[in-house]
Formats: C-alpha cells, structure tokens, sequence
C-alpha cells in the first residue's frame, strides 16, 4: 500500500492482483483525514486489521515529522523575522504593499498565540 497526499486528507492505494489475471493494478480504497487522522469508511472497509494499523502509524509519523518542522521553525523564528525585516527595510515598495496587510495579521495572530500559550502579557 501506499500513499498520496492530495490537500487535507491522504489517499490510500492498494496494489491488487485483477481476478484471473496476473496483471496487478493500483487502486485507491480510501483515504485518512490529515486534520483529524481519521480513516473513512470506505478505508476501514477495504483494509486489513494489520493494513488500518499501518495506515495509522504512517499518520502518526507524519505528525510527529510534521510537529518537528514547526519546532524547528519556532526555535529559529525570531532570528529569521530579524533577517526578514532587513530585507523588508531595503525591498521594493511594489513587492511589499500587496502582501503587508496579510503579513500583518499573520503576526497578529501569532503575537496572540505566543501569549496564550505563556501567559505573557504585554501591552498592545
């Protein structure tokens, strides 16, 4: 079995024998929701016990991978933000401006983040 990312959820395809033949074909039986890590219906059906713990132990794989990046991109956030707003102070106004308001709310939502989560308050 393998598997293919396509947006928030994972399809999963089989390699199967066609009946009377020996010609093998890919063919997907289901999908996972990457957002919930739950396998649909059809995947539950299709698959073996052993296959459906494969499946979940990809999933819970690619999270922990996945909460890894974000952990790195965190710890080093603050340096990259500094190197960014060199950059930033030295751009083109016609490449900043269009993208400023969403860069901003971003950081919004991020500030807002980082304080929930410490506790921290500062004033705005």
């Amino acid at each position: 079995m393998h598997y293919r990312v396509r947006g928030n959820s994972v399809q999963l395809v089989k390699t199967m024998r066609e009946e009377g033949s020996d010609k093998v074909q890919s063919r997907p039986v289901g999908s996972i929701n990457l957002l919930t890590g739950e396998l649909n219906p059809a995947a539950l059906a299709a698959l073996t016990p052993g296959e459906v713990a494969d499946a979940q132990a990809w999933i819970a794989n690619r999270c922990t991978v996945r909460d890894r990046c974000f952990e790195l991109e965190f710890l080093t956030l603050s340096s990259r933000l500094s190197e960014l707003a060199e950059w930033v102070r030295r751009a083109d106004d016609a490449l900043i401006a269009p993208h400023a308001d969403d860069v901003m709310d971003a950081l919004g939502i991020l500030r807002r983040a980082v304080l929930n989560r410490t506790g921290a308050r500062q004033a705005a």
